[in-house]
């Protein structure tokens, strides 16, 4: 088994900053106009931005989704990161071979 992934990859995550579901404020607004009970609004979703850096800093693989599907896809690539070998990480996600320094 050659040397663990990590030592040559890590994870980035950005978040969104403007929701990716439309609030329904004037739908909430009618509903409790109507029937005097105050009408709960479901939780904004945002979205998210996951990266394999290198270490030279390039973005070997990027996605983007909402953030429950990018937690849940960081948790699996954080734990290829620590069981694999820098081989097996890279041909699970595609990625292709550092190029090395002269």
């Amino acid at each position: 088994m050659g040397p663990s992934a990590s030592e040559f990859y890590r994870v980035e995550r950005a978040w969104g900053t403007e929701p990716v579901t439309r609030s329904r404020k004037v739908s909430r607004a009618i509903g409790t106009a109507l029937t005097g009970l105050p009408i709960p609004g479901k939780m904004p979703k945002f979205s998210a931005t996951l990266r394999v850096v290198d270490r030279s800093v390039a973005v070997a693989f990027d996605t983007t989704g909402q953030t429950a599907e990018i937690d849940s896809l960081e948790l699996q690539i954080l734990n290829d990161l620590i069981r694999l070998d820098v081989e097996a990480f890279r041909r699970s996600y595609g990625l292709a071979a550092e190029e090395e320094a002269p």
